[in-house]
């Protein structure tokens, strides 16, 4: 049921449900974060401010309706993650999970930045529910002319958003970046930003490449059987 929508945004019972999830959540973090800023002493007013600001991009990338919208959210959340992750840059841990998680996201940034251009290119919108219907209905024109960016475009943004919710084959760098990263933030890392991506990706396939299964059906389940592996 969809309670409001436009070009870029929609509001649905399946996205309010997401965002209920992830307000619960943020306030259970907020509560206890105080605890930890005065066990450190130090950044009292920048660390709730950079949480909740994350908690906002998160709260709007499960309502994008538009590839680009949804990969400036993504890269604004990941921002912030860098430095919150960061919070205790003398720990040679935390550096270390700071550093692994900066250059593999931005290498799986990258892989979703190049599938957005190669699909908005073929498609010249961005919009889940007109490229759903340019499928649906002229699907004839697409195939032989840009049925290869296509399958290229789709494959890139959803091994990028693997690594966003890391699983396989973007895995490699939990366990070290959930190891160092302070208590909240890896809460943050394994709950909250799950939850933001997975209602994406779902939002993605659902309403923009339901008629492409072909090619994402493949993909999720090698990626669901080596995680679970």
């Amino acid at each position: 049921m969809v309670f409001f929508a436009n070009g870029q945004i929609v509001v649905s019972a399946y996205t309010l449900f997401l965002k209920l999830l992830l307000s619960l959540t943020t306030i259970a973090i907020l509560e206890v974060l105080p605890n930890y800023i005065f066990y450190k002493n130090r950044h009292f007013f920048e660390l709730p401010l950079i949480f909740s600001l994350t908690s906002f991009f998160m709260l709007f990338l499960t309502s994008s309706n538009h590839l680009f919208t949804g990969l400036m959210l993504l890269m604004g959340f990941s921002i912030n993650l860098y430095i919150l992750i960061l919070f205790e840059a003398l720990n040679p841990l935390v550096r270390e999970a700071g550093i692994k998680y900066f250059y593999l996201s931005a290498f799986s940034s990258g892989l979703i930045v190049m599938g957005v251009f190669l699909l908005m290119f073929v498609f010249k919108t961005g919009t889940f529910t007109a490229i759903n219907f340019l499928l649906t209905t002229q699907s004839e024109a697409f195939i032989g002319r840009g049925e290869i960016f296509i399958v290229f475009g789709v494959t890139l943004v959803l091994i990028g958003l693997m690594f966003k919710l890391s699983a396989f084959p973007g895995h490699l760098w939990a366990a070290e970046v959930y190891g160092g990263s302070p208590r909240p933030v890896t809460i943050l890392l394994m709950i909250n930003s799950k939850i933001a991506v997975f209602g994406f990706t779902m939002s993605l396939i659902t309403h923009a490449f339901d008629s492409l299964i072909n090619i994402w059906q493949p993909i999720l389940g090698i990626a669901a059987a080596g995680s679970m592996l």
